[in-house]
């Protein structure tokens, strides 16, 4: 059984966590991935994706919850068996090592071409998964206290360029409403609704967190928050530059955030963003890689999470630095992982809920 080595976690770490895990996302390529299809209308498409993911996500949800003390892999085990949970857990494990590997590349392409033009890749990397590595080596309870301490000042960064951001658009770029058309809304939509598949990571520590009554609403507000926020957002840099114009830029947060102007005075205003970023990204890789090192520890019986990570972490490395271009991990690769990562959670759900009401275990 999986049990957190460093202590539990409160509910207020755990909405911090998921506010960070989902919210980064909308300072990554994920907009950019989805502007050529839907244009004008790419606002929506975050909104109607956690519509669509969302009840899958219940599905599991309530399967975990009526275990206490048991997270994901360990009820999978218990719902399909050992040998085909097993199976389905290692799916999962592919999934989020998947990501955290493409994520860390993004991340340090985002710092190379825009910010230090002359670091090498695996020099910026390197410095990122430490601090991701230190991070995870602390334990749960930790960094789910650096997830809600640094949330606040993230989030208040981010209304800060929000306002700033408002005051220099022209609404009428919005137009026409619906961009490329209902059809090509709702099919990425469904396409890309494993925007919110980081919410399976968080069953991976459910045994961890401290006050399980309210965790089905907590969630659900959270997923609402940020559909919320991340439509909000894609809006507001279709309202700023155009979709013309975002069709053809790769990190549209950041340039956002050195377009827009504080008073008459102010000058490289994006570095300000620029940190919280950092901070943000740096604690998302952290949990990812804590995620994925709890899985493999559960999948495979190993007795103690901390030697995990440090192979983990150097894995992740050598990975990272394979595409030599960085086209093809922040849009081949990563569109790739979106659509079958979408398909798999959502089939896994399914799968998973129906199994356990046939031996009578659940019901919605």
């Amino acid at each position: 059984m999986y049990r957190n080595e460093e202590g539990g976690l409160g509910t207020k770490e755990y909405f911090s966590i998921m506010l960070i895990l989902i919210g980064v996302k909308l300072a990554d390529t994920t907009p950019t991935l989805i502007i050529e299809d839907v244009k004008s209308a790419t606002w929506m498409v975050p909104f109607f994706a956690g519509c669509i993911f969302y009840p899958f996500f219940y599905l599991s949800l309530i399967v975990v919850t009526k275990r206490k003390n048991k997270n994901l892999i360990e009820v999978s085990k218990d719902v399909f068996g050992k040998g085909l949970g097993s199976f389905f857990s290692i799916i999962l494990f592919l999934l989020a090592f998947s990501t955290l590997c493409l994520d860390l590349r993004e991340y340090v392409d985002t710092v190379a071409v825009i910010y230090f033009t002359d670091t090498p890749l695996f020099a910026i990397a390197l410095l990122i998964l430490s601090a991701s590595l230190y991070n995870g080596l602390k334990g749960l309870g930790p960094l789910g206290s650096a997830f809600y301490i640094c949330t606040p000042y993230i989030k208040l960064a981010i209304f800060l360029l929000a306002i700033l951001v408002i005051r220099e658009s022209v609404w009428s770029n919005a137009l026409p409403l619906f961009g490329g058309g209902v059809k090509e809304i709702v099919k990425q939509s469904f396409n890309k609704a494993s925007i919110f598949g980081d919410l399976f990571l968080l069953l991976v520590i459910y045994p961890s967190i401290k006050n399980k009554t309210s965790l089905k609403k907590l969630t659900l507000y959270g997923t609402l928050f940020l559909m919320v926020e991340m439509s909000f957002f894609i809006l507001s840099y279709i309202i700023l530059f155009g979709y013309p114009f975002l069709e053809r830029v790769t990190y549209a947060f950041h340039e956002v955030s050195k377009y827009v102007k504080l008073g008459n005075f102010s000058s490289h205003i994006e570095t300000y963003f620029f940190f919280f970023w950092l901070l943000a990204v740096t604690l998302r890789l952290s949990f990812y890689l804590y995620g994925s090192a709890v899985i493999y520890k559960t999948i495979f019986s190993v007795n103690s999470l901390k030697p995990v990570l440090v192979p983990l972490s150097l894995i992740a490395l050598i990975l990272s630095m394979f595409p030599e271009n960085p086209v093809y991990s922040s849009f081949i690769f990563r569109k790739h992982l979106y659509n079958i990562a979408t398909y798999s959670l959502i089939s896994y759900s399914v799968l998973f809920w129906l199994t356990d009401t046939v031996k009578g275990r659940t019901s919605l």
